[in-house]
């Protein structure tokens, strides 16, 4: 009988699960905040590069961050609330790396798309400019919602078809 869950699955929700407690702990809870802002705006330098605008930087401090970007949008504002870029990296190392170091990716995989999820939700609670800017919650919101179940649905077909 074939498993309901791959594997590789296993690994990565291991990841999604571990983060809530790693979080708790001062030094790692402060260093994974620190990179939730540092994805946040590095995201929207890519997508303002991805449409045709310049990445000119960005700077991060404990209460949050600035990308200096020359073009902005809707999906330039709101793509770091559907884009975990750093889960993406690491499933790029795990499709790259020798079976035996799989795991490991995996579940930093995991545990920053934990991270991501919850980074996210909390900036929803505030009251956040990119959101703020783009259009009324009540069209903001269902969007962000879509989006992400769709880049949900492509990571679990992902990690469905690991080799």
């Amino acid at each position: 009988m074939k498993p309901i869950l791959s594997p590789h699955l296993h690994w990565f929700l291991a990841g999604v699960c571990v983060y809530p407690f790693l979080s708790k702990i001062r030094m790692i809870g402060h260093t994974l905040h620190f990179l939730s802002v540092v994805e946040h705006e590095v995201i929207h330098g890519f997508a303002a590069v991805f449409l045709g605008g310049r990445f000119l930087g960005f700077r991060v401090t404990p209460y949050g961050g600035q990308a200096d970007i020359t073009k902005s949008n809707w999906f330039i504002r709101l793509a770091p609330y559907f884009c975990p870029l750093f889960t993406i990296a690491f499933l790029c190392l795990t499709l790259s790396s020798i079976l035996d170091i799989r795991p490991v990716f995996l579940v930093s995989s995991g545990l920053f798309y934990g991270n991501f999820l919850s980074f996210n939700t909390s900036s929803l609670r505030v009251r956040q400019p990119d959101i703020l800017n783009t259009a009324p919650l009540v069209l903001v919101y269902p969007v962000l919602i879509m989006l992400n179940l769709l880049v949900a649905f492509l990571l679990g077909f992902i990690l469905f078809r690991l080799p």
